[in-house]
C-alpha cells in the first residue's frame, strides 16, 4: 500500500471526501476548503491510501504551531493533528472490507511520524463507548476526552415549540415560556438574515464579545473572511439568526444546516443585555426553526452543556489520542497533551 499526498482540498475529488462528510454539513468540502482558506500559513494535507490501483483510504492532517507568534518559527511548538479547531469528527475514512481499522492507523503513522513536530493528535472518536484501538495501545498514546458535543433530536410528534416544551422539566419549561412572554415589553425581536456580508460589521463584533469570553474552548479567533465565504459557498444553507431591541442587533447565531440537521455554529452578543438572556432567546430560535424547517437534530457544539441540557440535550464524549514525538519525553511527560486541545 502506498500514501498520496496533496496540499488543498480541491485537488481531491468530493465523492472521496463525501465518504468523511457523510452528511454532515461542517465536514463537507466547501466548508473544508473554507476552513483551508482562513489558514494560509499553516499546513493542510489530504492523503489518499492505494492498495495497486484501489483506492482504501483517505486521511486529513493539519500542522500548526501553538506557540505565541513571536516564537512561531521554533519546531517545539508545531503540533500535527486530525482535525481542526473548527470542525470535530473523524477526519478520515478507510474501506473496512480492505483493510483493518488498525492497519490504517498504523500505515497512516508511517506516512505522518516522518513530520518534525512536537506532538501527534489522533482525533475524534465521537461517542460514549469508546474502544482503544491496540494501535494507540502498541505506540504509547495517551487516552484524552477533554470536550463533549451537545445535541437535542426533535421527536416525530413535536410539531411546534409548545409540543418542545411539554417535553422539558417543569421549571425549565417556565423559564423559556417566560422569556417568551417578555419579548414584547423588551421590545425585541428576531429576524432570519442571509445578507451576512452587508451586516458582518456589527455581527462580527458580536462576535468578538463571545469569542473573547470562552473559557473552556480557546482557539484564534475566526476572521472576518470566513463569514463571507460561507454566505457565498453554502448559499441558503447558511444564515443568521439575528436578536435585535429597538432596532440594534444584540446577538445573532450563525446556522448552518444539512439535510436533517442544523448547527448552530458561533453566537455573538452584546453582554450589556444580559437582562434579556440573549443566548437563552437564540437558542429556543434554532430550536424553533429546526421544528419549523422540518428537520430533525440540533447540533450544539462543545460548550456550556449544563445550559444545553435544561432543554434536553444529550451529551456525548469526544476521545482523542495523542503522544509527544520523542519517546523518552512521552513515556513520563505525555500529560502536557491536554494543554494543546
Amino acid at each position: 500500500m502506498k500514501w498520496k499526498e496533496f496540499n488543498s482540498i480541491k485537488d481531491i475529488p468530493a465523492t472521496l471526501w463525501s465518504n468523511i462528510e457523510n452528511g454532515y454539513p461542517c465536514l463537507s468540502y466547501d466548508f473544508m476548503g473554507i476552513v483551508e482558506s482562513i489558514h494560509p500559513k499553516d499546513s493542510f494535507n489530504y492523503a489518499i491510501l492505494y492498495k495497486d490501483d484501489t483506492i482504501v483510504g483517505i486521511s486529513f492532517y493539519y500542522i500548526f504551531n501553538a506557540l505565541p507568534s513571536v516564537l512561531k518559527k521554533l519546531p517545539v511548538g508545531r503540533i500535527l493533528m486530525t482535525g481542526t479547531f473548527e470542525t470535530y469528527g473523524k477526519h478520515w475514512w478507510y474501506d473496512a472490507s480492505l483493510i483493518t481499522e488498525c492497519e490504517f492507523l498504523e500505515s497512516f503513522w508511517t506516512l505522518i511520524k516522518r513530520h518534525k513536530v512536537a506532538a501527534f493528535i489522533y482525533r475524534d472518536y465521537v461517542s460514549n463507548e469508546c474502544t482503544t484501538n491496540q494501535f494507540y495501545e502498541n505506540y504509547r498514546f495517551r487516552h484524552l476526552i477533554p470536550y463533549s458535543s451537545a445535541s437535542i433530536e426533535i421527536q416525530k410528534d413535536c410539531n411546534n415549540l409548545n409540543d418542545f416544551f411539554s417535553g422539558m422539566a417543569k421549571k425549565h419549561r417556565n423559564m423559556y415560556k417566560k422569556f417568551i412572554r417578555q419579548r414584547e415589553s423588551q421590545n425585541t425581536t428576531f429576524r432570519i438574515e442571509y445578507d451576512i456580508k452587508n451586516n458582518l460589521g456589527k455581527l462580527y463584533q458580536l462576535y468578538l464579545n463571545v469569542h473573547n469570553h470562552a473559557s473552556e474552548f480557546k482557539s484564534p479567533a475566526i476572521p472576518t473572511s470566513f463569514f463571507t465565504m460561507l454566505e457565498e459557498r453554502l448559499k441558503e444553507d447558511c444564515f443568521c439568526i439575528v436578536m435585535s431591541k429597538n432596532e440594534e442587533d444584540i446577538g445573532f447565531v450563525l446556522m448552518i444546516q444539512g439535510h436533517d440537521i442544523v448547527i448552530p455554529f458561533l453566537m455573538g452578543i452584546n453582554y450589556n443585555y444580559r437582562e434579556l438572556h440573549v443566548w437563552h432567546n437564540l437558542t429556543i430560535e434554532c430550536v424553533k426553526y429546526t421544528i419549523e424547517s422540518g428537520r430533525k437534530y440540533i447540533d450544539l457544539g462543545l460548550t456550556n452543556y449544563q445550559l444545553k441540557k435544561r432543554l434536553g440535550a444529550k451529551e456525548t464524549d469526544i476521545h482523542m489520542f495523542g503522544r509527544l514525538k520523542n519517546n523518552f519525553i512521552n513515556r513520563y511527560c505525555n500529560s502536557v497533551i491536554e494543554k494543546l486541545l
